[in-house]
């Protein structure tokens, strides 16, 4: 069922909608050759749960309409005339309030499985999350041999804003760090925190040079907001663009991590930048230190 469940999200909404508008033509010409002595009332509820669940909300009221009236029509025979609006008046309600009730349960899922994938304080991607998606980059890459770029990020000073200003300043400078860095990536680029002041960023399909100017547009960008906030700090990254895939995401990470700490033992708020072109090639790696 669960699988069953991953195919029908992956599916266009057009289609899940049409799918759904079909069953209860379907359903509505069987509930018509069959009679009413034979109900397929209970059927009308698996349109208006494909509707809602795949498609949202709207759909699902749209399409709940859609069944009370289909099923309202193949009930040919009524005791009296007010019997068959009065039945559809039911219906409609009771098929809404199922609608409203799935589509309730999926937002209570999905904002579960968000806070399951994201750090609770920033907002940014935890480690979890990160491992799973730095992984298939590097599947990815194993296949279509693009380069991507993987950024190790720490808050130099931060232990002293946490012990001069209080823990709730050092929150808020993880907050302001991680919208000014979404502020200046792509959609598609993903920010992590992975420590209590480190972050990463993953740059799919991005080169030594685009990698270079987009993360010293970002450190640019970070230390104008931590100076107009009158906080102590300054970022020190470590860059790897690979060329090559890693040998696994620890590898990655241990990479970015190695290059962010020489940059930190040489002074701090610095970007030091190599490339990775595989193990045991002469020249593999190229560096830069940029203050």
């Amino acid at each position: 069922m669960a699988r069953l469940l991953e195919y029908l999200e992956k599916q266009p909404k057009q289609r899940m909608l049409l799918i759904a508008i079909l069953l209860i033509i379907l359903l509505g010409i069987m509930d018509y050759a069959t009679g009413p002595d034979l109900s397929v009332f209970i059927f009308y509820l698996i349109p208006v749960f494909l509707g809602t669940w795949f498609v949202g909300r709207g759909a699902g009221v749209v399409l709940s309409i859609m069944s009370a009236l289909t099923w309202s029509l193949a009930d040919r025979i009524y005791a009296s005339a007010i019997i068959p609006f009065w039945n559809l008046f039911i219906d409609v309600v009771f098929f809404v309030v199922v609608t409203y009730i799935l589509s309730a349960l999926k937002a209570s899922l999905e904002s579960e499985k968000q806070m399951a994938r994201t750090d609770h304080l920033t907002g940014a991607m935890n480690s979890r999350s990160f491992m799973e998606l730095a992984d298939m980059e590097i599947t990815r890459m194993r296949r279509y041999f693009r380069p991507f770029t993987a950024v190790y990020m720490d808050v130099d000073n931060f232990k002293k804003v946490n012990d001069t200003l209080g823990h709730h300043a050092g929150d808020a400078l993880l907050q302001l760090a991680v919208r000014t860095m979404r502020n200046d990536t792509r959609a598609t680029d993903i920010i992590a925190r992975v420590g209590g002041d480190e972050f990463m960023l993953l740059l799919p399909e991005t080169d030594f040079d685009t990698a270079q100017a987009a993360v010293n547009k970002v450190r640019i960008r970070l230390i104008a907001a931590v100076v107009e906030n009158k906080l102590p700090v300054t970022f020190s990254f470590g860059m790897v663009t690979f060329h090559e895939p890693p040998r696994s995401v620890d590898h990655m990470i241990n990479l970015a991590d190695n290059l962010m700490y020489k940059g930190k033992t040489s002074g701090k708020n610095r970007i030091v930048h190599e490339i990775y072109a595989g193990d045991g090639k002469t020249n593999s790696l190229f560096h830069e230190s940029i203050r």
